[in-house]
């Protein structure tokens, strides 16, 4: 329900930042935002994915210690999904790794790098545009659906 909320409000942002034609400067400044927003949903529908997974199928000690330990999951490149996959399963790892798009990879990738640049106040180095994050955002939901199928088989 809360990441259903997340992610209607995130596409709502993009449709006012896509309808924004005069002020280039703001929307670039926008994107950047939606950039910061976008790692934030990433790390919050995996934490999801996960707790749901290990609460419905683990003893209560066993999915708290999971829970906590998936509380820290932060910076989610590509490779950094895969490893916390492989935590679990090497079947979710190897699976995710041959299912996902190139697309997919670099917009986790991508998302990540230029968050990291955005947070640390780098953020005039920040190439990410309108165009670039609304792309990235709609690879990333389809990754975060291959995920989701992955975890709950």
């Amino acid at each position: 329900m809360r990441l259903d909320i997340q992610e209607k409000k995130l596409n709502e942002m993009l449709e006012r930042i896509r309808k924004m034609d005069n002020d280039d400067d703001l929307k670039s400044h926008l994107s950047k935002y939606f950039c910061v927003l976008v790692s934030g949903y990433i790390e919050n529908y995996l934490k999801d994915l996960i707790s749901n997974y290990h609460t419905k199928t683990c003893k209560k000690e066993t999915s708290k210690f999971v829970n906590i330990k998936v509380k820290t999951l932060t910076n989610l490149d590509d490779q950094k999904i895969i490893a916390f996959l492989e935590s679990f399963s090497s079947d979710w790892s190897e699976t995710y790794e041959s299912s996902r798009s190139g697309e997919m990879e670099a917009a986790f990738n991508t998302v990540y790098a230029q968050r990291n640049k955005i947070a640390h106040g780098d953020a005039t180095n920040s190439n990410i545009s309108y165009t670039s994050i609304s792309a990235y955002f709609t690879s990333i939901k389809e990754a975060l659906t291959l995920l989701d199928i992955i975890v709950s088989k």
